[in-house]
């Protein structure tokens, strides 16, 4: 007969025997004691976290005959039976195979019957976010107002498929991961009970591998004494849990760091060579840069190491910036294996492209701006594109001036404004002399540069003039933006190299700006000329430029003629 496997062997009995969920079992027992138990319960939470295990022991104490504080006696005949497998009133349904409309219509049916022998009879419903939405419906009625012998125990890993209908009616519990010491006392009274002499820092190797999954850890726990025999090293666990290759992954990461190009491309030539598993050795080297990143940060209390393990970490970490080390991770965490598992070649391409990248300084970065900037004041207009697609001289020269140039205001409700007084500017020409204000103040660069390129300085009525265009324009380039740009929508201001577009709605002028800003860029540059960027704005006293403009037209012959590429000519 097959032995019992040492995850179900060593299955908590009671809540006190639960690990690293104490917020969970210590709420459950004081409410068994106290008699307030709840009709329906949802337990989620990572797997391996205790959901199932703790549904039973919650099975057992509501049944148990003599519960000490909420906790079951474990002698009874109830707990006797729901310890074996065998109590008729435990009903356990795994939600993934029996997950349509009939195997709950099934349940609904059978719940209205008393208990065989218990006084409750508990309902274990696994990975209950299997269920289909018809499912889900009809369980509702009956888990909102069950029959009163009945408790309901859903679990599942997944709460966020569950509806909102379902949680309402069920008191939540969130299982978290075991911490990594709660996942090592666990596993030495195992070692104790099976007479197992292991090391602490096996213990640890095989602890940080289940990654706060404690049936993980048992498992590696017993595959590894099942390997080696009753006496379990810490190099026999790495071995077991397929971690043996730590001290080449942190080699590999300083190297790197060190931008030792040679040296890096030959260790991985030598991991591959012994036959490691490639994708688990280059997580290995990811993990170690993210203990490098904690601790560079401030906060390596997060990653539980001891004292001797996080003065070395500390020692290397001091010597990179944050940033260096951030790039690296990133580029590691990219890698993808699943085109060919035994080619190093990934790993390879992402090892020279973290060494070879030129992490450029702040300083030297502000230095190469300035250069640029000063140097496009000698950029010629008539510079010829060197590829059709290459970028105008304009937009070249905006470029070099981003440094010395301040951004563009971000987008301002303007509040409601008075009707201009008689004699008075209107809002549309008093923007436009601020505009003209504010560019011979600060946009002098700006104007001289746009105009050296050959970008000719526009005018609010002739950039009006052709709004219609601009309208048509937006789109062919992205057809969402034309509602907005077709509204209340209208040209406000024109300065040097800038033109402001307001709605007459705060919410669609947030909503062009954040979502097609970029198709509208387009348009104005195909429209009014490269070299001219767009601001959108909130004005109230904004009209409908495309339907002055349309209303204007003789006839809409007229413009489908235009559109056919007809000219107008004047009449004789």
């Amino acid at each position: 007969m097959a032995a019992e496997v040492w995850y179900r062997k060593w299955r908590p009995q009671t809540f006190a025997d639960v690990a690293g969920q104490r917020h969970v079992t210590v709420t459950l027992a004081r409410a068994v004691a106290q008699g307030r138990v709840a009709h329906a319960y949802l337990f989620c939470g990572p797997r391996g976290t205790g959901k199932t295990s703790t549904a039973r022991i919650l099975a057992k104490a509501v049944n148990c005959e003599a519960n000490e504080g909420g906790q079951p006696c474990g002698r009874c005949a109830s707990c006797i039976a729901v310890t074996e497998g065998r109590a008729l009133d435990l009903i356990e349904m795994d939600a993934a195979s029996n997950r349509g409309i009939d195997e709950i219509r099934n349940l609904r049916d059978k719940v209205g019957f008393s208990p065989n022998a218990a006084r409750y009879k508990v309902y274990l419903i696994d990975e209950v976010h299997e269920l289909t939405q018809f499912a889900f419906d009809a369980l509702l009625k009956t888990l909102e107002e069950p029959p009163p012998h009945v408790i309901f125990i859903l679990a599942t890993t997944e709460a966020h498929k569950v509806p909102e209908t379902i949680l309402s009616r069920c008191q939540r519990f969130d299982f978290v991961r075991i911490k990594l010491a709660d996942v090592v006392a666990r596993l030495r009274q195992i070692c104790d009970g099976e007479g197992v002499t292991a090391e602490d820092a096996a213990l640890e190797v095989i602890a940080r591998r289940a990654t706060g999954s404690l049936r993980d850890a048992v498992n590696l726990l017993e595959q590894a004494v099942n390997a080696h025999g009753a006496v379990l090293t810490e190099t026999m666990a790495r071995v077991a849990a397929g971690a043996s290759q730590d001290a080449r992954a942190a080699m590999l990461a300083r190297l790197t760091l060190e931008r030792r190009l040679a040296e890096a491309l030959s260790l991985v030539a030598e991991v591959r060579d012994d036959g490691v598993d490639l994708r688990q050795f280059t997580r290995d080297v990811t993990q170690h840069l993210r203990s490098l990143l904690l601790v560079r940060a401030g906060a390596a209390a997060s990653l539980d190491l001891d004292a001797d393990t996080l003065r070395e970490l500390s020692n290397v970490a001091e010597a990179f910036p944050v940033a260096r080390i951030l790039q690296i991770a990133r580029t590691l965490t990219k890698v993808d294996f699943r085109a060919d598992p035994l080619s190093p070649l990934p790993l390879e391409l992402a090892v020279v492209e973290c060494i070879e990248a030129q992490a450029e300084s702040p300083v030297s970065a502000g230095l190469a701006l300035e250069q640029r900037a000063a140097g496009s004041r000698s950029i010629s207009a008539a510079e010829p594109a060197s590829e059709p697609n290459a970028p105008s001289a304009a937009a070249r020269v905006r470029e070099r001036l981003a440094p010395r140039t301040a951004p563009p205001p971000p987008l301002r409700i303007a509040a409601q404004r008075p009707a201009p007084a008689e004699g008075e500017p209107t809002a549309s020409e008093a923007a436009n002399g601020a505009a003209v204000t504010a560019a011979s103040r600060d946009g002098a660069d700006a104007a001289s540069a746009l105009a050296a390129a050959g970008v000719p300085a526009l005018t609010l009525d002739a950039v009006r003039r052709k709004y219609r265009e601009f309208c048509d324009r937006c789109r062919e380039i992205d057809r969402r933006a034309g509602p907005y740009v077709v509204g209340r929508c209208d040209i406000v201001e024109v300065g040097p190299g800038e033109i402001v577009l307001g709605l007459a709605y705060a919410n669609q002028a947030k909503s062009l700006e954040s979502l097609y800003l970029k198709a509208v860029q387009r348009a104005a540059a195909d429209v009014f000329g490269a070299g001219h960027t767009v601001r959108i704005v909130h004005d109230e006293t904004a009209i409908s430029r495309h339907e002055a403009l349309a209303a204007e037209r003789p006839s809409h012959l007229l413009d489908e003629a235009l559109k056919l590429g007809a000219k107008p000519v004047e009449p004789a």
